[in-house]
């Protein structure tokens, strides 16, 4: 943000945010925790770095704007009679700003769900509603004089209907947007403490982008079940660290010997259930129960995975490695399939498969059930 590169980057991520799914949105703030030294950092009790944020009703983030200070006058004359937008706009406004109507009834003159109110010339309303305390909105398309009743506990425990703007109601129908992101946000985060606040920016953004890409996706499905956001993002991991081989590196190779401890294999491959013979060759660490602190060596290979296995008759492990152990979770019919503790994958299966945790097969065998 303190450079033009960095104003680059974080202007092409907004611009693949701008999606505007629903008409109602909301305009709000969003923290970012942050405990190193730097410019950008605000000190507020509560909030220790704040960034504007504009969400649409189902918590998806359109845009965004990172707080660096005041840059300069940003209000001009005649700015509302020049520009048109068309944009409505309802919010709670501070009782000593600029401008505002000074012949409203005071506090003590008001009781509660009593509202008083003014409208300029412009169309633009002034309400004062009292609820617990005295509430201030600006409002350039509702009219204040609209009432509904509302709920509210007296301090004897009883329940009694006060008369409220119609505008109040709307404004908190819509103003969580901003926290639902946020919710969804923190619920599985990636972000990590660092005393660098690029860092901590970057980590947001990846949490900002995961929690839109599964917004659109709940939008876009058509299964009945979609897939809950812990999936939803393992999957989006999964297909990140992917299952292909890398590609190989340029330049001279290196000279250096290079101690490959256990070779990745693709999952595709590995659990095809397919053509995997053991060959007996040269000895090689066991690709599933050797450690640093207990190596195995074997000279039993498999032909497709290239990978040294143990075939002994106290622990088999050319027969783990290629199966995968599943439990069949209650809701929907999504079984996850664990190989080693690093892996995990999930099939969405045609059909209803009812297994027990410990129970271990190939994906051909389950998926003929």
């Amino acid at each position: 943000m303190t450079t033009q590169c960095s104003q680059g980057e974080i202007h092409q991520i907004m611009t693949n945010y701008i999606n505007c799914p629903s008409k109602n949105q909301s305009i709000d703030e969003s923290m970012i925790r942050f405990k190193g030294r730097s410019a950008l950092k605000q000190y507020m009790p509560n909030k220790p770095i704040k960034r504007e944020v504009r969400a649409e009703e189902s918590g998806y983030v359109c845009q965004f704007q990172i707080y660096t200070g005041k840059v300069g006058q940003i209000v001009e004359t005649n700015l509302g009679c020049k520009v048109t937008e068309l944009i409505y706009v309802c919010g709670t406004v501070r009782k000593g700003r600029k401008n505002l109507p000074t012949d409203i009834v005071a506090d003590k003159g008001l009781k509660r769900g009593e509202v008083d109110w003014r409208i300029s010339m412009d169309g633009l309303a002034f309400a004062k509603w009292i609820d617990n305390r005295p509430v201030h909105f600006l409002s350039n398309y509702l009219n204040p004089s609209e009432t509904e009743f509302v709920l509210r506990k007296k301090k004897d425990g009883s329940v009694k209907n006060i008369a409220c703007p119609k505008l109040v109601q709307l404004y908190n129908m819509h103003m969580g947007y901003v926290d639902k992101a946020d919710m969804l946000k923190y619920l599985y985060e990636v972000n990590r403490k660092s005393k660098k606040w690029w860092h901590r920016i970057n980590f947001d953004f990846i949490d900002l982008s995961l929690v839109n890409a599964f917004i659109l996706y709940k939008m876009r499905t058509d299964s009945p079940t979609p897939l809950p956001l812990k999936v939803f993002r393992l999957s989006v991991a999964l297909g990140l660290v992917g299952a292909e081989k890398c590609l190989p590196k340029k330049g001279q190779p290196s000279t250096t010997a290079v101690n490959h401890f256990k070779r990745t294999v693709p999952y595709e491959v590995r659990y095809d259930s397919c053509a995997h013979m053991p060959i007996y060759g040269k000895p090689g660490r066991c690709g599933l129960c050797s450690s640093k602190a207990e190596p195995h060596k074997s000279r039993w290979h498999c032909t497709k995975c290239e990978v040294a296995l143990c075939p002994n008759d106290s622990k088999n492990c050319f027969m783990e490695y290629h199966y995968l152990k599943f439990f069949y979770t209650a809701p929907g019919n999504l079984v996850f399939f664990f190989g080693e503790v690093w892996e995990m994958l999930f099939y969405k299966l045609p059909e209803l498969v009812v297994c027990r945790s410990g129970l271990c097969g190939t994906p051909a065998k389950l998926f003929t059930h």
